[in-house]
């Protein structure tokens, strides 16, 4: 932090400069992407994966995920290692073998320097893919698409509600089941998904968006389909009984601005699992085709095929 003091025997203002040591929290699981590109990776998830778990499909996905986040957990620390510890290993590695192979330049010191290159390459790769992630560069570009619609609806699933009309607009009721909503229309929402709907909602979601509570983003999910997918369709199947570690989120700032000052300068997001963002995007998706019957006509932003200039050209009109 930089601030300007007062003058003292001087027209200028000197500066203050104080730094703060950074204070690290827990440290929780966190999926990395470079793993799925390991040779063993998906040997360790189907070893996991064939774990027998009784009890309801929640309890059984959320046990093997915890499990797995543990075996990887290890398996990174003693097979892979430090990644940054090993680029550094392999940049001195690497001049001496090409120093080797100026002095002796025979087949030998060549394809040494050959090897040693494309294990150079290949660290290099880890820690870019890892840099990448930790820097959370497709969040800023374009944004994260999960909203609260799922949340309000777990909130809320032990009410039952009966709704006999509704207000749409200034003192106008809708009366009437075939007016609130069609019966083929309550059909689609409320309908169990199949399986290529899951597993379309799960490959539109973008692999490197960021992770929930249980550390694990869209690249687990894309890569370990084949083995995952079983246990996946039965949670989304049941979603209606989602346990409480299913609701839980990781509650971030993002700043707004460069250098935030004040708490409004930051926006504060929910990270929810991905699992739950797979029942959240089936829910938007099977939404959307009906949002220009539950929305007014006069709400012209934000809806697709509504202009929202169509407001501001009326507005001229009548003044």
């Amino acid at each position: 932090m930089v601030r300007h003091l007062a003058r003292t025997g001087s027209d200028h203002r000197p500066l203050l400069v104080k730094s703060y040591n950074s204070q690290h929290g827990i440290k929780y699981f966190e999926f990395l992407d470079f793993w799925s590109d390991e040779p063993d990776f998906l040997q360790l998830v189907e070893e996991v994966w064939r774990t027998q778990i009784t009890g309801n499909p929640m309890w059984k996905l959320q046990q093997k995920l915890k499990l797995l986040s543990r075996k990887l957990t290890y398996w990174s620390k003693e097979v892979i290692g430090n990644i940054f510890d090993q680029v550094n290993i392999w940049e001195v590695n690497m001049q001496e073998l090409d120093e080797l192979d100026l002095l002796n330049n025979n087949t030998q010191s060549r394809e040494e320097l050959n090897k040693g290159h494309a294990e150079y390459i290949r660290w290099l790769g880890m820690q870019d893919t890892l840099l990448k992630q930790k820097a959370k560069i497709r969040l800023f570009e374009d944004g994260d698409s999960n909203g609260t619609y799922f949340y309000s609806v777990i909130r809320d699933r032990t009410r039952k509600l009966q709704l006999h009309r509704i207000k749409k607009y200034r003192d106008n009721w809708i009366q009437g089941e075939d007016n609130i909503a069609k019966a083929a229309d309550n059909a689609n929402l409320s309908t169990i998904p199949e399986y290529e709907e899951i597993k379309e909602a799960v490959f539109r979601m973008s692999s490197s968006s960021s992770a929930g509570p249980d550390g694990y983003n869209g690249t687990f999910y894309h890569k370990c389909w084949n083995i995952i997918k079983d246990d996946v369709q039965d949670f989304v199947q049941n979603f209606r009984r989602l346990t409480k570690v299913y609701s839980h989120t990781c509650l971030v700032l993002i700043p707004k601005v460069e250098s935030p000052m004040v708490f409004s300068d930051l926006r504060p997001i929910s990270l929810s699992n991905f699992s739950c963002k797979i029942v959240s995007k089936i829910l938007s998706r099977r939404l959307n085709p009906l949002l220009n019957k539950i929305i007014s006509e006069y709400q012209s932003g934000f809806i697709k095929g509504r202009i929202i200039t169509e407001n501001v050209l009326l507005a001229q009109e009548i003044v």
